[in-house]
């Protein structure tokens, strides 16, 4: 779920920690 939601918010950047960071 963290993954698909990081995924639309930075779609061009990849976090290994599955942080969610918000623009």
């Amino acid at each position: 779920m963290l993954q698909q939601l990081n995924k639309l918010t930075n779609p061009n950047r990849i976090y290994p920690n599955q942080q969610i960071v918000l623009p």
